[in-house]
This record gives C-alpha cells, structure tokens and sequence, in this order.
C-alpha cells in the first residue's frame, strides 16, 4: 500500500476530511469542465 493509499484511507475513515477532499474533488473537476467548455468555444469561434 502506498502512502497515498493510506492518506486516503485516512480521509475516507474521517467524515469531515472525506468532506472536504470531495469538496476539493468536485471543484476541480468543474474547473478543468471550464476550461475544456472554454477551449471548445475558442476553437469554434476561430473557425467561424
């Protein structure tokens, strides 16, 4: 098991941690969904 394996664990056994690393997750997540959407739209604003 790696140590990131473990801090996982770790997380995942801590309500409140779990929390927060899934907070972190979903913000993440929606940033790089900007990013992509943003992309996308410069690609196509180019093109036309």
């Amino acid at each position: 098991m790696t140590s990131l394996d473990a801090l996982k664990q770790k997380i995942l056994l801590n309500p409140e941690a779990k929390a927060e690393y899934e907070a972190l997750l979903k913000a993440e997540q929606e940033k790089l969904k900007v990013n992509g959407s943003t992309l996308m739209d410069k690609s196509i604003g180019a093109q036309g």
